[in-house]
């Protein structure tokens, strides 16, 4: 029961990475000006960042991404929890992996929005290492087997 259990909330980590990802890559190119007019004039702009992160759709992104970032942090928490003794030496390690960067882009976070290069490639590799580690994770899991009697 808790190997499916664990397997079913790797998954739903890694869909709510997804959502993670898409909203905070939206949430940067929205603010940098990507669409905005007149292009590509207020491209990069400081004034394009702060009227995006003033509109309606910024603040719910806002929203669905911390949801979302807060949900994936107690799915891969469960998961690992519940899958450690069940779990491969890498498999654990690389589930450690993910609670290790979902700790460090929560504190990033704190500082985000940021013109920084270093909060944005921090943010973005970031988002790609959770949905690898989890990918791992998933993958390195056995499926069942079907065993014959007789």
């Amino acid at each position: 029961m808790s190997r499916s259990l664990s397997r079913m909330l790797l998954w739903i980590a890694f869909g709510l990475a997804l959502v993670v990802v898409g909203t905070s890559s939206g949430l940067r190119l929205a603010a940098n000006g990507l669409g905005c007019e007149p292009w590509p004039n207020c491209y990069g702009s400081e004034a394009t960042a702060q009227a995006v992160q003033q509109s309606p759709a910024a603040k719910a992104a806002r929203l669905i991404h911390r949801i979302a970032a807060s949900a994936f942090a107690l799915a891969a928490l469960c998961a690992t929890i519940m899958g450690w003794h069940h779990w491969e030496r890498r498999a654990r390690a690389a589930a450690v992996f993910v609670l290790a960067v979902t700790a460090l882009l929560s504190v990033i976070g704190l500082y985000t929005p940021s013109p920084l290069p270093a909060v944005t490639l921090i943010n973005v590799l970031g988002g790609m290492a959770l949905l690898g580690g989890i990918a791992f994770v998933v993958t390195a899991q056995p499926t069942a087997r079907v065993t014959s009697r007789g």
